[in-house]
């Protein structure tokens, strides 16, 4: 093996050991979580503004939203691993996931 081709596949190995297992689209994710808490919002969209403000995280991403309901905001919290939520906090209150 040629001396470049050895650096070459040095340097290709911690950029495979850094990605994540399961690399699900940050779009998808921001979907998904929107719908949910559509859902959580008597499934009415127009019943509530949901903004969204950050996304963290890779292989357990977290996304953070802004709901506002009659006037009053409030901040939601939901977390995704490999395409499924496994957590939504708003406010201090967990909800149970739909199956």
């Amino acid at each position: 093996m040629s001396r470049t081709m050895m650096i070459a596949a040095a340097l290709s190995l911690p950029v495979l050991a850094a990605a994540p297992a399961y690399a699900g689209s940050d779009q998808t994710n921001l979907d998904l979580c929107r719908a949910e808490l559509i859902s959580q919002t008597a499934g009415d969209e127009n019943a509530a503004e949901i903004e969204f403000k950050s996304m963290r995280g890779a292989s357990l991403q977290t996304l953070t939203f802004e709901i506002t309901t009659d006037g009053e905001a409030s901040t939601a919290t939901c977390k995704v691993k490999r395409g499924q939520i496994v957590g939504l906090d708003w406010d201090g209150a967990q909800y149970a996931q739909k199956s």
